[in-house]
């Protein structure tokens, strides 16, 4: 049809309303979680903190705003909260989930070359030296020596019992002060997996070969439905890092809706190990840039107005190479992203001008004449080797 032919209907129909979802989740500090929904909520939605009892937090509803006080010390210092709420447009309780991302002690690496070494780094230098506890078996004495790097940000252990030397692979608790966003010194743990490196043995004459045996042993797992796209399944397990799995089916494991089962299939998959990933931070430059620029006056003092923008949000998306979306954010600044633990591969990144702030892009209107939201595209692809990390710099002003 052309354009001059579209008329417009003499009847209206009116929309059905739009189904209750959530438009954003925000943590701007350690004991307050914002959750901002598309519709106006009330008390009857039973806003309630998985595995935390109701003396731990309050719960304030305001329109279309939850705000969640955090009380309780263990709730403060977990910086994964899981929230649960009864949506009374469908049945079944849904799941939320607020993160924390605070830059305080982290264990960047942690190895052990030989049965008898272990090497712990951390990111910046510690308040003083750290407990260390092996989780793998109780022991009676000392069974290890420690010395600290002059920086204090590396620690070495040398073992000396003979049970932990035959470990092949051992489980520490390594317990750390830091200051947390109250400006207290607090304890933080981390629990950390060290297998034996496996090491290739040389002499003049040749390289020795190595032999690979591998040995399959059956592991309990727990498979569990996913609560909103009933056709996945999720399979929890105790995965190592470093580790290589086979998953089994067996034939007719699966019937669907007309009778029809599956073949037999085999599936390998490995887990990394930490240091294994690789890392990327995304430096946003001049966000201001992917607005109607006629809405910034470049002619103003105040500089701050080119870090940030004057309404929405960017949303920022990390692709495969299969185009499946790795990771999303969203933000309304510039800012550095640090993303950890991404499996070495060729990524993509793409950016959406969410000028309404619903979370996602709108095509637009033709009858309403809105263009659809603005997209970007980073100007090349991303490739990520094992054990890498890259900077890469955004800047919007680059046409």
């Amino acid at each position: 049809y052309f354009f001059g032919q579209v008329q417009k209907l003499e009847t209206e129909e009116e929309l059905p309303l739009t189904h209750q979802k959530v438009v954003s989740i925000k943590r701007p500090t350690q004991d307050s979680i914002i959750i901002k929904f598309i519709k106006n909520i009330s008390y009857d939605y039973n806003f309630q903190l998985i595995n935390y009892k109701p003396v731990d937090y309050r719960v304030v509803i305001t329109t279309d705003l939850l705000t969640i006080k955090l009380f309780s010390p263990q709730a403060i210092d977990n910086d994964t909260i899981l929230i649960s709420y009864q949506n009374p447009e469908k049945e079944g309780v849904d799941t939320l989930k607020a993160i924390y991302v605070f830059d305080r002690e982290k264990i960047s690496f942690a190895r052990r070359y030989s049965r008898g070494n272990i090497i712990i780094a951390f990111h910046k230098p510690l308040l003083e030296n750290p407990k260390i506890k092996l989780l793998s078996f109780k022991t009676f004495g000392n069974w290890f020596s420690a010395t600290i790097n002059s920086t204090k940000d590396t620690l070495r252990l040398k073992i000396s019992n003979q049970r932990v030397l035959r470990l092949n692979q051992m489980r520490l608790l390594v317990s750390y002060y830091d200051i947390n966003h109250h400006k207290d010194t607090v304890v933080f743990n981390d629990t950390l997996t060290l297998p034996v490196e496996k090491l290739r043995i040389k002499n003049t004459s040749e390289v020795a070969k190595e032999q690979k045996i591998t040995l399959q042993k059956p592991m309990n797992f727990n498979i569990y439905r996913d609560t909103s796209l009933f056709r996945t399944y999720h399979i929890n397990a105790n995965y190592l890092s470093g580790e290589s799995y086979v998953l089994q089916i067996d034939s007719a494991a699966f019937v669907d809706i007309f009778g029809r089962t599956n073949d037999t299939a085999n599936y390998k998959f490995n887990v990394y190990a930490p240091e294994e990933y690789a890392q990327l931070n995304i430096q946003i430059k001049n966000i201001w840039a992917i607005t109607d620029t006629s809405i910034v006056d470049t002619s103003i003092t105040d500089t701050s107005a080119f870090y940030q923008l004057p309404q929405g949000q960017l949303l920022l998306y990390l692709l495969d190479k299969n185009g499946n979306v790795v990771l999303s954010t969203s933000l309304n600044s510039n800012q550095t992203l640090k993303t950890n633990y991404l499996v070495p591969d060729t990524y993509s990144l793409v950016g959406v001008y969410d000028k309404n702030s619903n979370g996602k892009w709108d095509t637009g209107d033709y009858f309403k004449h809105i263009q659809p939201e603005k997209k970007f595209f980073y100007n090349s692809s991303i490739t990520l080797e094992q054990g890498e990390t890259k900077k890469i710099i955004w800047d919007f002003s680059e046409k």
